[in-house]
């Protein structure tokens, strides 16, 4: 088999990629593949009526009837609006001194680790898959971004020696200029073969020329014996003196690291997105059709049939027997329709609903959303923890590189922000705390504090908010210096500024005279 064999498994989700891609890009993406997405009607089928050559050949029936199909512009929104809950705050990255440069270019041609982890989050959501690989340039290692339609084949050895990659291709594609015409451009197709052979990593390249796939020649170096240029079209990776052992690849799915294929998290609304196409087509035509019915003539010669119709052509009849109608549809249809796409639009905020963990409908109890969660399996939340998984991953696989001892790399860390899965606190939940905090619960301000940066009351640490309350004047009636003694004394809370079992308050409580709640006698 050429070297161009995808994987099984890869062939299933190409169709699915396809979409969610022509859906984030819109309608314009869309109706470059219209009958693809919107089928010919059966009583518009025509041999005209499909893309001939890679070229739309017009057919005025079917023409018609998909200009009435309108796609609705939220796939893409919806997506940019969950990265900008992700990539709200930046992660904490750890590393070693001699890696530090990735911070600022993780990649061969520049691109900085915040925006690398931002395509990464993009491609997982898109695809449910994002792939890097490592490699040399100027003595230093980076990290190459392929995409999921990039890894076509993979072969693993068995787990019992150490489950690794022992094959690896990967399809790169480049838009090169035309040797013949330089204003030209075509697309050249690049398949790279990563293997490890008897424990050693190779890579070597090919391309079709001529009709067939030949290996690339990657350098070129003198024979000793001979005196000859040999051509080398295996390269064997070497850094600092010493060749790989493993294949420097991740791969990242939206449940976890591996090459097995997981869930497409934005599927679900490309698929509402779609429907809503297709049959706002059908709704648009037929309020059409309402609004301007068909003209039908009885008795008219050919020769004297009317060229126009419409309110402003007079129509003169010799033949007594001639007459003119308009057929109109009832019209009973055009609710349920209108309706039909109003429930896809609900069902689209549904998933989206679910993808953020949350309910669109309203409160639900803690156990209802674990199990829904537990169904739904991925998650915006599981998404990024996966992914920092995977980024970390690669990181530590280009301080492999670097010959990191298993210690060292444990101390390379990549930490997304997960605050953007909690909900802001409200005044109340934070009086709650704050009394039970009072009441006795074994709560220390320390963890009350950090609930509160989680939950979006400060975004200041803990000694940061302690100084600035130090410098504060205290609040009448009693301390600024505490989050739980600011609280107490600013609310007013049944039973909260009383000892519970009766006796003296703690040191340094008095109770309140007056108010709300006086003290019992």
């Amino acid at each position: 088999m050429p070297i161009n064999t995808p994987h099984p498994e890869y062939s299933k989700y190409v169709e699915d990629w396809r979409k969610v891609r022509d859906a984030i890009e819109g309608e314009s993406a869309i109706r470059r593949d219209i009958t693809y997405y919107l089928p010919i009607p059966p009583g518009h089928a025509n041999s005209t009526d499909v893309l001939m050559s890679g070229k739309r050949v017009a057919h005025t029936r079917y023409s018609f009837y998909a200009s009435f199909a309108e796609f609705p512009e939220i796939v893409s929104p919806t997506l940019n609006g969950i990265l900008g809950l992700i990539h709200e705050k930046k992660p904490v990255v750890e590393l070693p001194d001699d890696m530090k440069y990735l911070i600022e270019s993780v990649t061969p041609d520049g691109e900085d680790l915040h925006d690398f982890w931002e395509r990464c989050t993009r491609e997982i959501l898109t695809t449910g898959r994002f792939v890097t690989l490592g490699e040399i340039f100027d003595d230093k290692p980076y990290l190459c971004p392929y995409l999921a339609e990039s890894l076509i084949n993979w072969q693993m050895y068995p787990k019992s020696i150490g489950g690794m990659e022992r094959l690896v291709v990967l399809r790169e594609m480049k838009l090169v200029p035309d040797p013949e015409d330089p204003y030209v451009y075509k697309v050249a197709e690049i398949y790279r073969r990563l293997s490890l052979e008897n424990g050693v990593y190779t890579v070597s390249v090919y391309q079709e020329i001529d009709g067939k796939m030949q290996a690339l020649v990657l350098d070129q170096f003198e024979d000793e014996e001979t005196g000859k240029i040999v051509d080398q079209r295996e390269l064997l990776p070497v850094y600092l003196g010493r060749p790989m052992t493993r294949i420097p690849i991740t791969v990242i799915n939206a449940l976890g690291l591996g090459h097995e294929y997981g869930p497409i998290p934005m599927l679900p609304m490309t698929r509402r997105s779609l429907s809503i196409f297709r049959k706002s087509a059908d709704y648009n035509r037929s309020m059409y059709i309402k609004g301007d019915p068909q003209c039908v003539l009885f008795g008219v010669m050919a020769d004297d049939a009317p060229t126009e119709i419409g309110g402003s052509a007079i129509w003169c009849f010799e033949n007594p027997e001639g007459k003119a109608q308009y057929l109109d549809i009832d019209g009973q249809g055009i609710p349920l329709m209108r309706q039909s796409i109003n429930d896809e639009f609900d069902r689209f905020a549904d998933e989206v609903g679910m993808l953020l963990e949350g309910s669109v409908t309203g409160y639900e109890s803690g156990e209802a959303l674990r199990r829904r969660q537990a169904v739904r399996q991925v998650t915006v939340k599981s998404v990024v923890i996966n992914a920092a998984e995977g980024i970390q991953s690669a990181l530590r696989s280009l301080g492999r590189m670097k010959g990191k001892s298993e210690d060292e790399l444990k101390k390379i860390r990549f930490i997304p922000n997960l605050d953007f899965t909690e909900p802001m606190m409200t005044g109340q939940e934070l009086r709650e705390f704050v009394t039970s905090k009072r009441l006795g619960a074994p709560i220390s301000e320390r963890t009350l504090h950090e609930l509160m940066r989680r939950r979006q009351v400060t975004q200041r640490d803990y000694e940061e908010e302690r100084r600035l309350l130090d410098k504060e004047p205290p609040l009448q009636g009693g301390s600024a210096t505490t989050v739980a003694g600011t609280m107490a004394e600013t609310t007013n809370v049944p039973g909260a500024d009383r000892p519970q079992g009766g006796g003296n308050p703690p040191p340094g409580q008095e109770r309140r005279r007056g108010g709300s709640n006086p003290p019992r006698r």
